[in-house]
């Protein structure tokens, strides 16, 4: 006989905890990186030049994975879903965090 699994608690509040910690987490490179899609777009910063539209689109898309990344973080704290979703939601902040790093460290920032 199989026993079935019990299913795993589901906490609302710490399903808001986890979703609102990853919006502050995220707020600062979601602002950044649309402050650089919007100067990509116009073209202007200081002075205009020209606008590169494939990097703003490029980067309104990454704007929208951290989106969803702040959904699959509250997801994750619902507990309603596998712990691969916590794994899933992990990889963009520590994707961001090893470019920043990388960048900090040769000096390109």
């Amino acid at each position: 006989m199989t026993a079935e699994a019990a299913p795993r608690p589901q906490s609302l509040a710490r399903a808001v905890v986890a979703g609102m910690l990853a919006a502050l987490v995220l707020a600062f490179p979601i602002l950044w990186i649309g402050f650089a899609a919007m100067i990509a777009w116009s073209g202007c910063f200081i002075e205009c030049g020209t606008p590169d539209r494939g990097q703003a689109v490029l980067l309104l898309i990454l704007i929208a994975v951290l989106l969803v990344d702040i959904g699959l973080w509250a997801m994750a704290g619902l507990r309603r879903f596998p712990p691969v979703i916590t794994l899933i939601a992990a990889g963009p902040p520590v994707i961001l965090g090893v470019a920043w790093l990388v960048g900090t460290l040769s000096g390109a920032y």
